[in-house]
């Protein structure tokens, strides 16, 4: 029954996204904790995720950089659907429309008195009965109504990096494995319809309309136990491993810094429904389908001087296309982004906007996002570092976000990152070396 298998919604989710909308760059934590900047911001341990033009723009004291590990996650819920399954679960609203039928089935079953007393008082607590069905079964309605078609979202991910910055030639190694995803419980119109049939054959009963002859009335079948409604999950893993080059042009007096990042993927799209009822039976190879493509990110970035920096990148711009198991299609488009940034000793204040609205891969939404972020370094060994972000495709969506990083003796780096608002939540970590 269903009242038995709604905790597998989480549990289904969690585990079978088990590698987890196509993020723009790994969840680096100092990029993170500054809105989700870095075009004209990121630092040489991750411009190979966000621009690689900044291998060949180093900033201060940039040599080589080694990343192991950085890991980060998200869960999202803008439809508060955790919210709804919780009210569902603590009311209990399957288990009591089931007991209320099974009790009007069991009345109608007693032996009928022989009296007109006890003919009339049986009379009376057949229509309680039925109240209690009608009652608790709109109940129910109401609540499928308010679970169906929510997406609960989520992301995962951990890369590694090998980079040296330099301007004649700057380069780096970045492998990362990412995944975007969700599930939705997708009620069935054919379950609602069931629970007001029932409630359409009790309604003149819960009225204290009852023949005379209480044995002509029918028992009631339990809807519950044959429901159809189902789980959906769909989203994208990828493991993958890109080489960032970038070097120091100048064209017609006017210098820029310009790379490239050529990625070899692996991808495995998960697109699955299964029955409610059939919940347990989720497993990691459910709806899975494996695939390989290759892409790249071009990207370039200009010093200003004082300070100011400027940078543009388009990531993915070979598209890749892959059919998941219910054909629906999931595509890697261009993704473009410009940014703008300035940097002191201390500090650094960056603003980076999506050019283009980026597609979702799942049950997530699709995003165009402005964000804006700011980092203090205090003496090269303590980063305090905050920011915001929100997504124009959808005005529900800004995103807050603070991390702090520390790095003694600027040899080792060990940054931490929160982001999130009432209906959305990510963190990240990060540890490196420098030398």
């Amino acid at each position: 029954m269903m009242k038995q298998k709604v905790p597998l919604i989480i549990m289904g989710t969690i585990f079978s996204t088990t590698a987890l909308a196509v993020p723009f760059s790994g969840m680096d934590p100092r990029s993170m904790a500054m809105g989700g900047t870095g075009v004209a911001s990121a630092t040489g341990a991750n411009a190979g995720y966000f621009n690689p033009a900044l291998l060949a723009d180093p900033q201060k004291n940039e040599d080589f950089r080694l990343i192991f590990p950085s890991i980060g996650m998200g869960v999202a819920d803008p439809d508060e659907l955790l919210t709804e399954l919780e009210d569902f679960q603590d009311g209990n609203v399957i288990g009591n429309f089931s007991d209320a039928i099974d009790a009007y089935n069991r009345i109608l079953n007693s032996p009928v008195p022989t009296t007109e007393a006890g003919v009339n008082q049986l009379k009376n607590n057949i229509q309680n009965k039925a109240a209690d069905i009608v009652s608790s079964g709109n109940i129910l309605l109401q609540e499928l109504v308010d679970l169906s078609d929510k997406a609960l979202q989520f992301t995962l991910n951990g890369s590694a990096v090998m980079a040296m910055p330099d301007e004649n030639l700057g380069w780096s190694v970045n492998l990362a494995g990412w995944a975007s995803g969700g599930m939705l419980l997708n009620v069935a119109a054919s379950d609602q319809n069931e629970v007001q049939s029932i409630l359409d054959a009790v309604e003149d009963v819960s009225n204290g309309v009852i023949p005379n002859d209480i044995s002509t009335l029918s028992g009631l079948t339990d809807p519950t136990n044959t429901l159809e409604s189902a789980l959906l999950g769909r989203g994208i893993a990828v493991a993958e491993i890109g080489v960032s080059i970038a070097r120091k042009f100048e064209l017609g007096g006017i210098g820029f810094s310009a790379g490239v990042t050529p990625r070899y993927l692996r991808v495995d799209t998960f697109d699955y429904e299964i029955n409610i009822d059939d919940a347990e039976k989720i497993t990691y190879d459910q709806g899975l389908v494996s695939d390989t493509a290759v892409t790249a990110d071009l990207g370039i970035a200009r010093d200003f001087g004082n300070g100011w920096r400027a940078g543009f990148v388009a990531k993915n711009v070979i598209s890749q296309e892959f059919v998941t198991a219910n054909n629906y299609m999931i595509e890697l488009n261009p993704m473009l982004r410009a940014g703008v940034s300035h940097h002191t000793g201390w500090s650094t204040v960056a603003l980076d906007v999506d050019l283009t609205e980026n597609d979702p891969t799942g049950m997530d939404s699709a995003t165009q996002y402005v964000a804006i972020g700011g980092e203090l370094n205090g003496w090269e060994w303590v980063q305090i570092r905050a920011g915001y972000r929100t997504n124009l495709s959808e005005n529900d969506r800004d995103v807050f976000t603070i991390g702090a990083g520390i790095s003694p003796f600027g040899v080792v780096h060990l940054d931490l990152a929160v982001a999130g608002n009432d209906k959305e939540a990510a963190a990240s970590a990060q540890l490196g070396l420098s030398f």
